[in-house]
C-alpha cells in the first residue's frame, strides 16, 4: 500500500496476488527487504510497465516473487547486483536517485533469514527477484 501512490505517479500498475504460509522473523527487516525490492521495480520500470508481486508456499517453503517489465539489468552487472554502493548503470545512476544500498541491503535481510535470493533479468524487458524461504 505504501509504495501504490508512487507506482501511480510513475505509471506503473502494482499487483500483489497469493498467499503463503507466515515467515518467522523481525518483521521490520523483512519489511525492509519487501519495499526495497518493490521499490526498484518501480524505479527502473517504465510509463505503462507493470509490477507483479506473488506469493506462495512452495515444495521448498515459501516464496515471494517480484517481477517488473522494467529496463532489465545488464548481464555484465548480474554477478555484481547484490554488492553495496553497486549501479549498474553509470549515465542512469545520474537520473535515477539512490545509493547502491538496496539490493545489498535486501540480500543481507533474506539471508539473515535462512532464505535465499535468485535474480533473472533481460534487458528491455524486465526482471524477476525471487525469495525463497525454507520452513
Amino acid at each position: 500500500r505504501e509504495l501504490s501512490g508512487r507506482a501511480e505517479e510513475c505509471g506503473v500498475t502494482l499487483s500483489i496476488s497469493g498467499q503463503a504460509p507466515p515467515v518467522r522473523g523481525d518483521a521490520n527487516l523483512l519489511y525492509r527487504a519487501f519495499f526495497n525490492l518493490i521499490e526498484n521495480a518501480i524505479k527502473y520500470n517504465r510509463p505503462g510497465g507493470t509490477v507483479a508481486v506473488t506469493l506462495g508456499p512452495d515444495g521448498r517453503g515459501t516464496r515471494v516473487r517480484v517481477e517488473d517489465t522494467g529496463i532489465g539489468i545488464p548481464e555484465e552487472a548480474m554477478p555484481h547486483i547484490f554488492e553495496p554502493f553497486y549501479r549498474a548503470d553509470p549515465s542512469r545512476s545520474q537520473q535515477i536517485p539512490g545509493s547502491g544500498l538496496g539490493l545489498a541491503v535486501v540480500k543481507m535481510i533474506v539471508e539473515q533469514h535462512g532464505g535465499e535470493i535468485e535474480v533473472t533479468s533481460q534487458r528491455k524487458i524486465g526482471s524477476a527477484f525471487t525469495i525463497m524461504f525454507k520452513p
